[in-house]
């Protein structure tokens, strides 16, 4: 299964529900099938100027975590596939979209396990001060995190729209750097005592 939905479910109040009808679904397709592993991939939704699509985009992370049976499921970030176009609710580079669900392919289905078929995956933040330590799960950073620009060339610049919020909870830009140590990244603001963060 490939899965590229979810713009629509974007509206207040509409998140709530696609966290647990997004999750129904893969249960549902793959005990309707008759497959418990039923391979399913999908595509976490692009960035777009005209929508706010960060709590859609969330749900989808966390289906990888509450779905009933994780084997043979993955998802294909999409945020850096738009080539600048960020105006468009569709954006040009689906391409990109299906080599990465090739990916995952010949991971989970072909048995090559040596295929990279996932970007940074978050696994925990740690606050201190005004800084916050974003760790990575271990299985999701390849041969270690880096740098590319729109077109997917190493651009060697610097990380780019990471936000964080102060105890007010208004979020303001930040800074975010590469620790190429333990593969994290530290994202700083000049506010004080910050919470959370989102990118």
């Amino acid at each position: 299964m490939l899965w590229y939905q979810g713009e629509s479910d974007s509206v207040p109040g509409a998140e709530a529900m696609y966290t647990e009808a997004f999750l129904t679904l893969i249960n549902d397709w793959r005990k309707q099938w008759g497959q418990a592993d039923l391979p399913f991939f999908y595509a976490q939704l692009a960035r777009f100027k005209r929508g706010d699509f960060m709590a859609v985009r969330e749900a989808q992370r966390l289906a990888l975590k509450n779905v009933t049976n994780k084997t043979k499921l993955g998802m294909v970030v999409t945020l850096d596939t738009d080539l600048g176009f960020s105006n468009d609710l569709h954006p040009p580079n689906k391409d990109i979209v299906g080599k990465r669900m090739s990916l995952m392919a010949k991971n989970m289905i072909l048995g090559q396990s040596s295929v990279v078929f996932t970007g940074p995956l978050f696994k925990s933040a740690t606050i201190n001060g005004n800084k916050i330590n974003v760790e990575f799960e271990a299985n999701s950073i390849g041969g270690g995190l880096m740098i590319k620009d729109v077109y997917g060339q190493t651009s060697g610049g610097t990380l780019k729209e990471f936000e964080i919020a102060g105890s007010n909870g208004i979020f303001t830009s930040a800074t975010a750097v590469i620790n190429p140590s333990n593969n994290t990244v530290e994202v700083a603001a000049a506010s004080a005592s910050p919470f959370t963060a989102k990118h």
